[in-house]
């Protein structure tokens, strides 16, 4: 097997270090479920956008979008997302994390933009739309085993 490049390493730190926090933080109240996760492939966009994870978790639904890291004088690309039901409804998310002041931090490998969504909305929902510096991108949403 090929070893993983220093971005590779990068991209999956910085996936993953949220994830296992928030994982860590629901699992004493958690029933029985597993955390399950999927990249969302078609809304990365190179340069800006290096990963997409859509998870479930035991109290909700996530999308993860992580951001390559930028030059000090280049501004993050300004993230959106919502979820879009089958009828064409779309669904805001409950609330959104973002790195704080990510464009101070040296040692940042990037920046996160994180969106949570209630459980019934993450499960009634069949796409995903993220804006990069308002240019929409959509992907369907894989459904995760019950």
């Amino acid at each position: 097997m090929a070893p993983l490049s220093q971005q590779s390493v990068s991209r999956l730190l910085i996936a993953a270090i949220p994830a296992v926090s928030m994982a860590a933080t629901v699992q004493p109240n958690a029933p029985d479920r597993p955390v399950l996760t999927h990249q969302l492939h078609e809304l990365e966009s190179r340069g800006k956008v290096d990963v997409v994870l859509w998870t479930r978790r035991a109290d909700g639904y996530t999308l993860q979008i992580v951001m390559p890291r930028q030059g000090r004088s280049t501004p993050y690309p300004r993230i959106g997302a919502w979820l879009v039901r089958a009828d064409g409804q779309t669904i805001e998310p409950a609330s959104r994390w973002d790195t704080p002041d990510a464009m101070k931090c040296l040692n940042c490998v990037g920046a996160e933009a994180s969106f949570s969504f209630q459980l019934a909305d993450g499960a009634a929902a069949v796409s995903a739309v993220i804006t990069i510096d308002e240019m929409p991108r959509r992907a369907a949403l894989p459904r995760f085993p019950d």
